[in-house]
C-alpha cells in the first residue's frame, strides 16, 4: 500500500518517511457489509447496543451452539404457531363437506364472496398490523392476533362474512412480521433455511388438518350439533392456547428473553455478544433503529419505489394463483361427486402430502389425483352419465 508523506519528506529514507502517520495512509475501501459493523455503530436506542462490540471474537463452535440454541427455542415455537395459523385459515375447506353450507343457508356464491371478503381484508390489514408490531412488540402483537382469530364465531350468513372479514383482519401482516421478528436472531444466510422450515409447517399443517377434520367431523350430532361446529370450536380452542402460551413464552429481543416461563435468559452474556455481534456484522441496519420504533407511511412508500422489488411483488401476487382454487374448493368437490365427509378430508390430506413437490409438478400431480377420484366416485356412484371421463373437478 503506497503511503503519503508530508511535504517536509524528502526521498524515501527520510525521517518523515519513517515516522509516517498512521493517519496518513489511505484506507482501503470497505467491501461487504460484514466490514461495516465499525463504522456503523448501532443506535442508542437499540436493545443490544450494550453488548455491541467491533473488536469482540468468538469461535465458529460457539457461534453453532448460539444457532441451535436459537433454534431449539425461537424456531421451534415459531412453526407451533405458524401451525396454528394454517389449522384456523385451512378449516373452513374441511367444514365444507360436513354440510356447512347447507346448515347455515349458504349458496357457492356466498361461499365465494366469503372467501373474498377474507382475501381483501387480510391485505388491507398488512401494512396496519407492520406498523402495531413496531410501535407495542411482536410479543405482544402476534399473539394478540392468533388469540383474536381463534375466537371467530357464524352461525348464518351475516355472521359467516363478518367472520371471514375478522379472521382476515387479524391473520393479514402475520407472517411478514414473524419473519421481520426471526431476521433478529439470525444471518441473511441462515434466515433461508428457517424460512423453508416455516413454509414447511404450513404444508404439515393442512396435511395434519385434514386429518385432525376427518375424526372431528365425526361428531356430527353430538350435544345437538353439527361436526364442523366442534371442527371450529376445538381447532380455534387449540389456537388459544398456541396464543396463551405465546404471551409467556416468545422473547422481547435477543438480550430480553426472560419471561414468565423463563427465569433465566436464553443465553449467557457471551453468548448474548455473540447474538449482537454476529447479527450486526452481517447486517448493520439491523442496529440502526430499536425493534420498537414506529414504522411510517413513508417506510412503506419507500418500500413500494424500490424497484428492485417489484420482481418480487409481481412472483408473491402470481405465485398462489395455481394452489389456491384446489386448497378452496377440493374437499367442496369430492363432496358433491360423491364422497363420504370422511373419504373427502383423508382424499385432501393424501393430495396436500404432495404440496412439497415443485409448483408445476404439484399442479400435475393434483390434477392426476383428482381424475382418479372422479373416475372412483363414477364407479362407486353410477355418476359416468353426469361427469365427463375427463372432468377436471374445475381445477
Amino acid at each position: 500500500m503506497a503511503v503519503y508523506l508530508d511535504e517536509d519528506a524528502k526521498g524515501a529514507g527520510s525521517p518523515a518517511a519513517e515516522h509516517a502517520s498512521v493517519s496518513q495512509l489511505p484506507l482501503a475501501p470497505r467491501v461487504g457489509r460484514e466490514n461495516l459493523a465499525d463504522a456503523v455503530p448501532p443506535h442508542e436506542s437499540y436493545e443490544g447496543r450494550h453488548r455491541w462490540d467491533p473488536e469482540f471474537t468468538w469461535t465458529a463452535s460457539e457461534e453453532k451452539k448460539v444457532v441451535r440454541k436459537t433454534d431449539f427455542y425461537l424456531l421451534s415455537w415459531i412453526c407451533i404457531m405458524f401451525f396454528g395459523l394454517q389449522l384456523d385459515r385451512g378449516n373452513l375447506s374441511n367444514a365444507l363437506a360436513d354440510n356447512l353450507l347447507d346448515d347455515i343457508h349458504l349458496s357457492s356464491d356466498d361461499y365465494n364472496n366469503g372467501t373474498t371478503i377474507q382475501l381483501l381484508c387480510f391485505m388491507a390489514a398488512e401494512f396496519p398490523v407492520q406498523m402495531l408490531t413496531k410501535r407495542y412488540g411482536f410479543k405482544y402483537i402476534l399473539p394478540t392476533m392468533m388469540m383474536l382469530w381463534g375466537t371467530a364465531w357464524m352461525t348464518n350468513r351475516a355472521t359467516f362474512y363478518l367472520t371471514r372479514a375478522f379472521i382476515g383482519l387479524c391473520e393479514g401482516g402475520f407472517i411478514p412480521a414473524t419473519i421481520l421478528f426471526t431476521t433478529y436472531f439470525y444471518t441473511s444466510k441462515e434466515l433461508a433455511v428457517r424460512l423453508a422450515a416455516f413454509w414447511s409447517t404450513l404444508n404439515v399443517a393442512r396435511v395434519i388438518s385434514a386429518l385432525l377434520a376427518a375424526g372431528i367431523l365425526k361428531m356430527r350430532g353430538v350435544g345437538g350439533h353439527p361436526g364442523w361446529f366442534w371442527l371450529f370450536l376445538l381447532e380455534g380452542l387449540l389456537t388459544c392456547l398456541i396464543a396463551f402460551v405465546s404471551f409467556l413464552y416468545l422473547p422481547t429481543s435477543p438480550t430480553s428473553t426472560k419471561g414468565v416461563l423463563w427465569r433465566r435468559p436464553w443465553y449467557t452474556e457471551r453468548e448474548e455478544s455473540i447474538m449482537i455481534n454476529r447479527i450486526l456484522r452481517d447486517d448493520p441496519a439491523k442496529g440502526i433503529t430499536a425493534l420498537k420504533e414506529p414504522a411510517t407511511w413513508r417506510d412503506i412508500r419507500e418500500a413500494w419505489k424500490d424497484k428492485s422489488m417489484w420482481g418480487l411483488y409481481f412472483v408473491g401476487l402470481v405465485a398462489y394463483i395455481p394452489a389456491t382454487p384446489v386448497q378452496a374448493y377440493l374437499t367442496l368437490t369430492l363432496k358433491r361427486i360423491g364422497f363420504s365427509t370422511f373419504d373427502a378430508n383423508m382424499l385432501t390430506q393424501r393430495l396436500l402430502q404432495r404440496a412439497g413437490l415443485p409448483l408445476p409438478l404439484r399442479g400435475g400431480v393434483v390434477h392426476a389425483s383428482a381424475r382418479r377420484a372422479a373416475h372412483a366416485a363414477r364407479r362407486r356412484q353410477g355418476l359416468g352419465a353426469v361427469l365427463p371421463r375427463h372432468a377436471h373437478l374445475g381445477l
